[in-house]
């Protein structure tokens, strides 16, 4: 009973209905690129590519399924990253 797996990865069906997801999600910032150019909605885009991301690492990178500190620090590594890509542009949009 010790030795027991648990297999938790999802099956193809999961991975279609995400991979459709994030197609459509890709034609909408293509299309919100184009058609949104005033404002904050230039922003959009970069919004559909971190729901995205968050897509493709809870389910192809299997991060759903991890538990406790490597889950954290994945998203926290992330988050940084995030953090760093706003202070870049902000910088630049004040030049």
């Amino acid at each position: 009973m010790a030795n027991e797996t648990h297999n938790k990865t999802p099956g193809y069906g999961t991975f279609l209905v995400v991979w459709g997801t994030v197609l459509v999600l890709t034609i909408a910032a293509a299309a919100s690129g184009r058609l949104l150019n005033e404002g904050l909605w230039k922003s959009f885009p970069l919004f559909i590519a971190l729901v995205k991301t968050v897509l493709i690492a809870s389910f192809f990178m299997n991060l759903k399924y991890e538990r406790g500190f490597f889950r954290v620090m994945v998203f926290v590594v992330l988050g940084v990253i995030l953090i760093l890509g706003l202070f870049l542009y902000t910088d630049v949009g004040y030049r």
